[in-house]
């Protein structure tokens, strides 16, 4: 982390021509910056800098926050500056976080002109929100990760989306664009924080829902897979899955590859999402005693995972239809391009909410080490791959 620091604070200067060490002294690198609702102003913005401080023959990082309130988002980065008399050098910055407070009240429109009219800020920024707490204490945690608050959330974002699909990765480009598209809900990640002794960390709390530019709900870890998997961003993941008929057993799968389809069927007034998944997985763990690996039985296991798994898709596509009431599945965007017509009558009703879905669940199990004898340990059974019964 310090090695990839240090690289960023020599390429952004190299490109921007040749610098002098002391013009490098008098600029700050912001790494991250929080935005809240300010106490004797409009808004509260905080920057998190990066220090390079010379320890021996080495140069070490360090973190430091500079905050100030103001009228306008902008005006507020302005003061810091001014007050740091040094330049705020924003190309670089890894991550804006928003509280929850803010999103609710003002929406995303004051944190979106900034990325658009601050010119240094990039759209390939990181927007998260900040749930249960403040931004700004999102950036002032005494971490037991990096001491760069918005380097590590940049690190847990990409690990998560790529490796986890927990949350869909999205930059501030594809929020904005999505905002700006009719028949789709945008959705960000949304990060809190957990207590350990005397250190914090960041934790990913799950996706946080927008209408109409502001935020109105929040998806948990397992929701927030699920609409990661309908989006069609899932690649590796694991899902619990209820065994239908099996009291208290559930298998832990890890998908390596999961790719999704939602067709909408169009008959007159009447439409239809049709929405296909397809899942390949190897079982992980099993929390029950009862083994469940037999060989002779991989089938009919199949079918019931498949039958908990469309259950848990179409329940959770209802609660979104009645409890949210947002298209965070984007049904509207899919209707209007296979229909237009159908779209302008749609989209002046409540069509999301009368949606019919049908959800298909097509699932192949791979590596899935299918024994006859059980491998226990504690109150699990481990599924060991290449040890297959005869």
């Amino acid at each position: 982390m310090k090695k990839l620091i240090v690289s960023l604070l020599i390429s952004c200067f190299a490109l921007s021509g040749c610098q002098s060490y002391s013009e490098i002294e008098d600029t700050y690198l912001v790494s991250a910056i929080s935005i809240d609702q300010g106490k004797s102003e409009n808004y509260l913005v905080t920057v998190e800098i990066v220090e390079m401080n010379e320890m021996g023959d080495q140069t070490s990082p360090k973190a430091k926050l500079l905050s100030s309130e103001g009228e306008t988002i902008l005006g507020a980065l302005h003061e810091i500056s001014v007050a740091a008399s040094k330049k705020i050098f924003l190309s670089q910055n890894a991550a804006i976080i928003v509280s929850e407070t803010l999103a609710k009240k003002e929406g995303m429109v004051p944190t979106i002109n900034l990325i658009l009219h601050e010119i240094e800020l990039r759209l390939t920024n990181d927007i998260i929100i900040a749930h249960g707490c403040t931004a700004n204490q999102l950036l002032s945690l005494n971490s037991t990760g990096s001491d760069i608050r918005g380097y590590e959330i940049k690190d847990i974002l990409k690990n998560s989306a790529k490796q986890l699909s927990i949350i869909p990765e999205i930059q501030a480009y594809q929020f904005i664009n999505t905002l700006g598209t009719e028949g789709i809900c945008p959705v960000l990640p949304a990060f809190g924080y957990e207590q350990a002794k005397e250190k914090q960390s960041l934790s990913i709390y799950g996706s946080a829902i927008f209408k109409n530019g502001k935020l109105s709900d929040l998806l948990g870890v397992r929701e927030s897979n699920f609409l990661t998997i309908l989006l069609g961003k899932a690649e590796n993941s694991t899902i619990t899955v209820k065994v239908p008929g099996e009291k208290d057993n559930y298998l832990s799968l890890h998908t390596y590859h999961c790719k999704s389809k939602v067709v909408p069927e169009i008959d007159g007034k009447n439409v239809k999402m049709k929405v296909t998944i397809n899942v390949d997985a190897a079982v992980n763990v099993l929390t029950e005693k009862e083994n469940l690996l037999i060989k002779k039985d991989e089938k009919k296991l199949v079918e019931k995972m498949e039958k908990s798994l469309k259950k848990d898709f179409e329940d959770f596509i209802k609660k979104a239809q009645t409890q949210y009431k947002a298209d965070i599945f984007g049904f509207g965007d899919k209707i209007y391009k296979k229909s237009p017509k159908t779209w302008e009558k749609l989209k002046k009703t409540d069509y999301f909410s009368n949606i019919d879905t049908q959800v298909n669940i097509n699932l192949n199990l791979i590596s899935s080490g299918f024994i006859n004898k059980s491998s226990k340990k504690g109150n699990s059974i481990i599924a060991e791959e290449g040890n297959e019964g005869e």
